[in-house]
């Protein structure tokens, strides 16, 4: 029988293979060992979320198709969408509706290339675009650039500066950086957290999302229950945990969505898909295939707990946002159709608007 002999370059082919397939496990964990899960039987003060089935996004149209869709954010009446793929942002009106789009690929003034990430100021669009921000206008003109000294992947804006989640774990790197609207730093935040420091997951990174109001900055990592709340003086005032069975479902969790094999680690780093904060409470979009959203307030208590798994595919959650209005909880949410229930021809880019009716009062489980 003949045998080869691994060669060294056999041996670097393999350990090339390995390193693809492990370089990104997130993705390929959701695109290769997702299970098919029944419905489960919704638990006590879980809020039922309804599909507004008039609401659909336009795709009729070329111009508004959407390709590796980065984010999503509602302003006046109308649905913004980053797209990392088409190197642009389209706008469409509140019911779906296609209106425009500005950008198109390229390094020019009013060029992006693979935007990741977006946010309003007053009249003003900021979007990520290289190492720094693009600024687009009211009638969505290029009017200037600003550059940064390191990369971003996302932020806030909030009464004339510009928060930044740092995206490396290192101890001498801070958690968040304050920066005014040039981009010139002008503040660097870190925190003591013992938890933080002795988690293998957030030594790989600290990736998070930063949420602004009036009195409050908030930082959700995606990676960990621990939220942390900052004064607008950028002094800590709370560091709260969910006060929940939430991560003790995770094993729960890894059982029904997942194959046997994932890592807890590798779950937990991505534990949460999107955040946002509105009316004073926050929002946490759950990364697992169903729906889920659950809301709490400054403390950590859970306020509501919003699911629907009646509707969707088997799905990967991008993005959402928040309305709140005349006693009904409104979500936009935007995500794309994965495994074996997806069209084999292509993948299924959503965005549904779901709507919880009723008075959203504290109810603690």
């Amino acid at each position: 029988m003949y045998t080869k002999k691994m060669t060294k370059i056999d041996f670097i082919v393999i350990l090339i293979i390995i390193t693809v397939s492990t370089a990104s496990g997130f993705d390929q964990l959701f695109e290769y060992k997702l299970k098919y899960v029944k419905k489960q039987k919704p638990e006590k003060n879980w809020t039922m979320l309804s599909v507004d089935k008039s609401f659909s996004l336009d795709q009729n149209d070329a111009n508004s198709f959407l390709t590796m869709p980065a984010c999503m954010k509602t302003k006046n009446g109308k649905i913004y969408i980053l797209e990392n793929g088409r190197h642009r942002l389209i706008v469409f009106s509140q019911d779906g509706k296609f209106l425009r789009y500005l950008g198109r690929r390229g390094k020019g003034p009013g060029d992006l290339y693979h935007p990741a990430w977006f946010d309003f100021f007053k009249e003003n669009i900021y979007i990520i675009n290289n190492n720094g921000f693009d600024i687009f206008g009211k009638n969505l003109g290029f009017k200037n650039r600003v550059r940064t000294f390191f990369s971003i992947s996302q932020f806030s804006i909030y009464d004339n500066h510009i928060y930044c989640p740092v995206k490396t774990y290192k101890k001498e790197f801070p958690l968040f950086l304050k920066m005014d609207m040039n981009g010139i730093v002008k503040n660097t935040i870190n925190v003591n957290d013992k938890d933080m420091d002795k988690s293998l997951i957030t030594k790989k990174s600290k990736k998070g999302f930063l949420l602004n109001s009036v009195d409050n900055v908030v930082y959700v990592p995606k990676h960990w229950n621990k939220i942390f709340i900052f004064g607008n003086d950028l002094k800590l005032k709370n560091k709260i945990k969910i006060k929940d069975d939430l991560l003790n479902n995770i094993e729960n969790w890894n059982s029904l969505y997942l194959d046997k094999m994932t890592s807890r680690s590798v779950w937990f780093s991505n534990l949460f898909a999107s955040a946002e904060l509105c009316n004073g409470r926050i929002y946490l979009l759950v990364n697992i295939p169903r729906l889920e959203i659950i809301s709490i307030d400054l403390d950590g208590n859970i306020l509501d707990y919003f699911y629907n798994d009646h509707d969707f595919k088997l799905m990967r959650w991008i993005d959402f946002a928040v309305q709140e209005k005349n006693d009904k909880t409104c979500f936009y949410v935007m995500g794309y159709s994965i495994g074996d229930l997806a069209d084999d021809d292509k993948v299924e880019i959503s965005v549904y608007r779901l709507t919880a009716n009723g008075n959203n009062t504290s109810k603690n489980r």
